[in-house]
């Protein structure tokens, strides 16, 4: 593309060209660069956007031309730009164009070779390639031959002949220039499948050069093509009928811009012994399933051609088959499993697969790449005898026999949801109540169970949703959604390597209405898959507790519970929003209550809060403790510490504070309770889950295993220190906040022994839950007139 585009600027801009080398030019093609065979002449880009203009009269024809341009300049300026035209310099005139590597340090080395039909003046065109660089140091030398043409095969009339099973291997050529187009024809006696194989042997330095091929029929259709084709080679495996009128086979350059002599290429024609030429190729002649008894039905066959062009002569191998299942009821749903597998194991072709009713309605389409997996899916059967397709699948092409299995087993599934209208839609939902498990199976391709569960919303609830399923080739995908807004989704990719345990859980705000309506969605992940293996959903709407029914704190001491309605109904007054970054896709909003660490308030004793000056000219302020509880799936609770120096009235300039925290349960749990302290180091309400980052967290401690145990957890203990200075701050503005964030520790990686390979938790460990609220307390210890201990 580059070439074309710079090419036509060339074109309208050759009339303000001069040039001060030997190609002084007009666009009327005269020229005082007039070129003699085998004589080089030189020259520079002295100027930028300058165009050096060369012509020769080449009178032999068919004939090839070199053309030669070498600089001698190491680390050229000017990158060479070659462009050779017949006739007249226009744009439908060029013949070619090359240019030499950009940038390069070795000096400029352009070579082509251009094939002359007959005799015709050639102009050459010489300039930097992006006109935007000169050099009058910098010399070109061009150089002009001629050799004589061994073409003989570009055109149908001038075809080489190929020998139908030639043992010596086939017709060797090459694309010798520009536009070369290499001409073959053969015969053939006896209907039959057979291979014509191209066999590219590219250049190892590096070629070009990608061979494209046509087939035509002996009345001049286009029966076959192809582009682009690589070392692998490619083989056109065709129905051909016998014609004493030859078929023909073009080779060329794709693009028909590259040739190279280095790279060869054999062509050959061959028989192949096809398992079967338009026997079932349609629906009326589809071919009966053999019967293996307990419902399984099978056959082993192979596609043996194909056609990128389809018409009534020339068509790719169709397999149709009947499978005869209307008279079988086994009770419940009516389900084919259906099983393909590559009997070659390798990933040659991409079949594929259609089902269709009696009536010719299409059940499911699929393409499936073959290899060594086999193809499982379960279609909900129609009415009467089913047919089954299997083809090459779109442009995808046969090159040699691609044998295949295919087994259908008829299965009856019990699944009562599907009874009737079934609750495949949101408007057919089963309804479910709080706290009752419901059976429900993803029965076969497509299956989706929709549920409905009415909430009291006069109040704010938890909606918690679990879904269990025994190893199945279900992929499960629940969803819940309200007004047709999916508010959770939950997912398991790899329902067939362990058991399904799916859970989460979401915070339902109040509203004006006595209850309102949620919906579960329940389906395979990519709606392909099913299994007569069940599920079980269980939903439970949660009220969030009250201050009465939480405890108070170790030691019977006074606690002060920051519930989730609480830190919901929060103004501007005592709170301020935060934005958490967990992943790029993951980054929840909070609001971080700013009151209860607030030791500059002006009534301390309603908060519970103390300051006492120590002898040593320190001061120690004591916290009370906070309950609260991770209420729902990813729920954290963010508490805002001012660590500036103690009286702003009276700063002091150099300070720092001892940080101590507690953290609690009064029972096990199954929430792993952690304590993280952020930094907001850009002071724009964005903190990350990072330790590593600026923004991330500086320090954490909790519950960091997977049993359930009550924990008591003193941070810092023994000999470590836990300290915040004058010398941590935002510089603008000045802020040493900080933010405490309760969450549940979430494995989302396994524990391992080495932790800069981790492994990836398949069941990620993210709790939530109202079993037993944490406790955390603060205490800290302010040292004026010192930055750090």
């Amino acid at each position: 593309m580059k070439k074309i585009i710079y090419v036509a600027i060339m074109v309208l801009t050759l009339s303000s060209c001069n040039s001060d080398g030997p190609g002084n030019n007009t666009t009327d093609n005269t020229t005082n660069g007039e070129l003699r065979l085998n004589q080089a002449v030189s020259g520079t880009i002295s100027e930028v956007g300058e165009v050096d203009l060369y012509h020769i009269r080449v009178n032999d024809a068919n004939s090839i031309l070199s053309v030669s341009a070498k600089g001698n300049t190491v680390h050229p300026k000017v990158d060479l730009l070659v462009t050779v035209y017949q006739n007249e310099i226009n744009e439908d005139n060029r013949i070619m164009a090359d240019h030499a590597v950009e940038n390069a340090y070795l000096p400029a080395n352009v070579n082509m070779n251009v094939y002359v039909d007959r005799p015709k003046d050639i102009y050459i065109l010489v300039r930097d390639f992006m006109d935007d660089e000169s050099d009058p140091e910098q010399r070109y030398h061009l150089t002009v031959s001629t050799t004589a043409s061994n073409e003989e095969n570009n055109s149908f009339s001038s075809a080489t002949s190929l020998i139908v099973n030639d043992t010596s291997g086939g017709v060797v050529d090459k694309i010798d220039y520009i536009g070369d187009k290499d001409c073959f024809s053969f015969t053939i006696n006896q209907e039959g499948i057979y291979a014509i194989s191209i066999d590219y042997d590219p250049f190892t330095g590096g070629t070009g050069v990608r061979p494209a091929a046509q087939l035509y029929g002996p009345t001049g259709q286009l029966i076959d093509t192809t582009t682009g084709i690589s070392g692998n080679g490619f083989v056109f495996m065709t129905h051909l009928t016998p014609s004493v009128t030859p078929y023909h086979l073009i080779v060329e350059d794709t693009g028909n811009d590259h040739f190279d002599q280095s790279s060869l290429y054999s062509i050959s024609v061959n028989t192949v012994n096809a398992n079967e030429i338009f026997e079932n190729d349609t629906m009326a002649e589809a071919t009966l399933l053999s019967d293996r008894g307990g419902y399984l039905f099978s056959v082993n066959a192979a596609l043996d051609y194909s056609s990128s062009i389809e018409s009534d002569n020339y068509t790719g191998d169709n397999d149709w088959y009947r499978i005869p299942v209307e008279g079988i009821n086994l009770g419940g749903i009516k389900v084919l499993n259906i099983t393909m597998t590559d009997q070659n194991n390798v990933k040659n072709l991409a079949y594929r697969i259609s089902l269709m009713e009696e009536s010719g309605a299409v059940l499911f389409t699929h393409d499936y790449i073959g290899g060594n997996t086999p193809y499982i899916t379960q279609i909900k059967a129609g009415a009467g005898d089913h047919y089954l397709l299997i083809q090459a699948a779109g442009t995808g092409r046969v090159q040699k026999s691609e044998e295949y299995t295919v087994d259908v087993e008829v299965i009856g599934v019990a699944d009562p949801a599907e009874a009737g209208n079934g609750n495949n839609t949101e408007s057919n939902a089963t309804i479910i109540t709080s706290g009752a498990v419901t059976e429900g199976k993803i029965a076969f391709r497509g299956d989706v169970d929709w549920y409905k569960i009415q909430v009291p919303t006069g109040s704010p609830k938890i909606i918690e949703i679990f879904l269990e399923s025994e190893t199945s080739l279900v992929e499960y995908d629940v969803q819940i959604k309200l007004n047709n807004n999916i508010l959770k989704r939950m997912y398991d990719t790899e329902g067939s390597d362990a058991v399904t345990m799916l859970s989460t859980s979401i915070f339902i705000d109040a509203n004006s209405q006595p209850t309102t309506d949620y919906y579960i969605k329940v389906a395979d992940y990519q709606d392909d898959d099913g299994d007569s293996i069940p599920y079980n959903l269980l939903i439970n709407v949660v009220p969030i507790p009250a201050d009465a029914n939480v405890s108070t704190a170790p030691g019977n001491e006074y606690r002060y519970y920051f519930s989730e309605v609480e830190e919901r109904d929060m103004d501007a007054s005592r709170s301020t929003d935060l934005e958490l970054e967990i992943w790029t896709t993951e980054q929840p909003e909070f609001k971080a209550d700013t009151s209860l660490l607030n030791f500059r308030a002006t009534d301390l004793a309603a908060l519970n809060i103390t300051k006492a000056n120590n002898p040593d000219g320190t001061v120690t302020i004591t916290f009370p403790w906070i309950a609260g509880f991770v209420d729902y799936q990813g729920d954290r609770d963010f508490f805002k510490l001012d660590l500036d120096t103690l009286d702003p009235a009276s700063p002091d300039t150099q300070w720092y504070y001892d940080v101590e925290i507690r953290l609690a349960t009064r029972a096990a749990t199954d929430v792993e309770y952690n304590w993280k302290f952020y930094r907001d180091h850009n002071g724009n309400g964005i903190i990350m889950d990072n330790p590593g980052a600026e923004d991330g967290y500086k320090a954490n401690n909790g519950d960091v295993t997977l049993t359930s145990e009550a924990i008591d957890i003193t941070t810092p203990s023994g000999s470590e220190e836990f300290y915040v200075g004058d010398r941590w701050t935002t510089e603008n503005p000045r802020d040493y906040s900080v933010y405490i964030g309760m969450s549940d520790f979430d494995y989302r990686n396994l524990p391992t022994s080495n932790p800069d390979n981790p492994v990836i938790n398949p069941d990620p460990d993210n709790d939530w839950g109202y079993d037993a609220p944490y406790y955390f307390k603060v205490v800290l210890t302010y040292h004026p007139g010192v930055s750090y201990p």
